[in-house]
């Protein structure tokens, strides 16, 4: 991308990262072809209409996200999203997340692509690592989940990154909903004792 861009500019993306809505960037509609696989190509000059026309159809039902930005993305937006599961790793492993396990999904659902899954022993260690979490993310790479759904007290807390979700259990309620058998199928990337 060329650096500098000081108005709102058009862009192409090959799916919708959350990363983006935190940017102030904001969905323009959706293309239901592709052109290439980048991850962002400019298309300064070019209103939506001109570029639907101009894309071929895609074989497999890829869909074009088209963005406007209102300024250039920094790097760190560009994280791929095993990066993003392992950085996650990092973060609960700081906060002594206990038998931490990376899941790559993919294929296999549509509900994310990776499955980070952690245990604490209280309900304080619990609410720790998920404020740790959600604070260096956003810190970092301007990242805030889409949804929480849980609390500390319920021993199960859910934070939806997209195409990441992170799931930080108590012991108890680990055992309880068991998700490593229930997506027993699913690569295992990383584990943690």
């Amino acid at each position: 991308m060329s650096s500098g861009a000081a108005r709102p500019a058009l862009y192409r993306t090959s799916a919708w990262n959350p990363a983006l809505q935190a940017l102030g960037a904001w969905r323009q509609r959706n293309c239901q072809y592709n052109i290439n696989p980048a991850p962002f190509q400019p298309l300064e000059g070019t209103n939506f209409r001109e570029f639907c026309a101009l894309a071929r159809p895609w074989p497999y039902g890829i869909i074009n996200t088209v963005v406007v930005l209102p300024k250039e993305l920094p790097q760190e937006v560009a994280l791929e999203p095993l990066d993003l599961a392992k950085r996650v790793v990092d973060i609960l492993s700081a906060k002594f997340g206990a038998d931490i396990l990376l899941l790559d999904l993919s294929g296999l659902t549509i509900i994310a692509d990776h499955f980070v899954i952690a245990t604490g022993e209280s309900t304080r260690q619990l609410d720790a690592m998920a404020q740790d979490l959600k604070q260096q993310l956003k810190e970092e790479l301007s990242l805030s989940p889409l949804a929480t759904e849980g609390t500390a007290e319920s021993g199960w807390i859910l934070m939806d990154y997209g195409g990441l979700v992170v799931h930080i259990f108590s012991e108890a309620q680990r055992e309880r909903y068991r998700l490593e058998e229930l997506w027993s199928q699913a690569r295992t990337v990383l584990r943690m004792a």
